[in-house]
């Protein structure tokens, strides 16, 4: 099973089948399964039901339980001490993590997304930091990707800060690349 993803501030918590099954259900209340404050909506902006079955996909395949999967988000400046479970005083903040297993040739794509309230604050910045280090822990991974939207200039801001270089254009999609180094 993947292993939660910490710093000082958030919590990468991996999603599980049962996770995405509720997210997927029609009064499904992820938050309440997660043990943290419900936010005002859910799920961020470019998670859709698509999305959720696209990480239920990469489960059910075997990838996520391997850590290449999705995680929820959480806000955990508030916790008591490290380690604990989540609580209400804690919030989901976002969703993000790896589009899949790394490629034979050592690739990962990440992807991100965090709750209108709490953009511009850091949340992204902090989960694309904690999945590289995730991912250049393991020896096959070389580069790690992430595509965006030209005109989300405050998620283009996250990638360039965390030394991405933009590697390409296709159809209104942009990548950034970051290398091992």
């Amino acid at each position: 099973m993947a292993q939660i993803l910490r710093d000082g501030r958030v919590e990468l918590i991996p999603a599980t089948t049962e996770m995405i099954l509720v997210e997927l259900s029609a009064d499904g209340n992820i938050a309440a399964h997660l043990g943290v404050s419900e936010p005002a909506y859910w799920p961020p902006e470019l998670n859709d039901e698509e999305s959720f079955k696209y990480a239920l996909g990469l489960l059910e395949s075997g990838a996520g339980s391997d850590g290449w999967g999705f995680y929820y988000m959480v806000d955990t400046s508030n916790a008591s001490g490290v380690g604990q479970k989540a609580s209400a005083s804690q919030h989901l903040v976002g969703f993000g993590g790896f589009k899949g297993v790394p490629s034979p040739e050592g690739q990962v794509e990440i992807g991100y997304s965090v709750l209108t309230p709490h953009r511009r604050q850091g949340y992204a910045t902090a989960m694309c930091r904690l999945l590289i280090e995730k991912a250049f822990k393991e020896q096959q991974v070389q580069e790690v990707i992430a595509t965006t939207l030209p005109a989300l200039e405050p998620s283009i801001g996250v990638l360039l800060n965390l030394g991405f270089t933009l590697v390409g254009d296709t159809d209104g999609i942009v990548t950034y690349s970051l290398q091992k180094g």
